[in-house]
């Protein structure tokens, strides 16, 4: 399980290390365009969701459990890239709460 780390408190989300991957790659491609996007996921317990904004002023890190790259699909990729483009941002679906 990886995190992603947001902000200047460096609050960590955990979530599988392909969907980190994947996310760091639309990350990566968004903030590199100088655009901004919102993501959200609902967390596990059922009793909420949550959203962030992100953008180049806000500093991120991604902490992964693997010590190798992990794969990725481009086309997968490509579909997170179009949802993060939608007024509605990118949703990741249910992650853990472990919201450190």
């Amino acid at each position: 399980m990886g995190r992603l780390r947001y902000g200047s408190n460096h609050s960590a989300v955990a979530m599988p290390d392909d969907l980190l991957a994947h996310l760091q790659l639309v990350i990566a491609t968004k903030l590199g365009e100088g655009e901004g996007f919102t993501v959200s996921w609902s967390h596990g317990d059922g009793r909420g969701r949550t959203i962030i904004w992100l953008e180049r002023s806000i500093p991120l890190r991604f902490d992964f459990t693997s010590p190798r790259p992990v794969p990725t699909d481009p086309r997968r990729i490509r579909t997170m890239l179009t949802e993060a483009n939608s007024v509605g941002g990118l949703a990741l679906g249910t992650l853990p709460i472990d919201i450190s």
